[in-house]
């Protein structure tokens, strides 16, 4: 698992002056992008190599509201692992551990030169073993 903390910004929410529910995947992707950063910087994927993890499919369940300036603890884990797939499962929590949102987003390995599914390299996977 990979904590990430972090704080609600304005831009985070709607006029409500809640989360609006699109950017509960942008407080995933950042999550996301801190956990590499401790392992490889993501960029280095994005931009060397011979492959390339698009997102494929995401979902998520909200259960309680999170405003403006509110503590958000983000917990990531490794959910369904295939042979060209994977799901990073995310809860976000509020300042009282309540849970307030489950985002999970699916992507897969895909060869940069021909757009194919691709087998997850070993280099990926020893990244996403810490996260067992």
């Amino acid at each position: 698992m990979f904590t990430y903390e972090t704080a609600i910004r304005l831009h985070h929410t709607d006029a409500a002056g809640i989360v609006f529910y699109g950017r509960f995947f942008t407080l995933a992707q950042d999550c996301l992008e801190a956990f590499f950063q401790q392992h490889t910087p993501l960029a280095s994927i994005i931009h060397s190599g011979d492959f390339s993890i698009p997102v494929v499919h995401a979902s998520a369940d909200y259960r309680r509201p999170l405003r403006l300036s509110d503590k958000v603890v983000i917990q990531m884990t490794l959910g369904k692992l295939g042979t060209n797939s994977f799901e990073f499962e995310y809860q976000l929590k509020n300042a009282a551990r309540q849970v307030c949102a489950d985002v999970v987003i699916t992507h897969v390995t895909t060869n940069k030169n021909t757009g194919a599914a691709c087998s997850i390299p070993a280099s990926l996977r020893h990244i996403l073993d810490h996260l067992r």
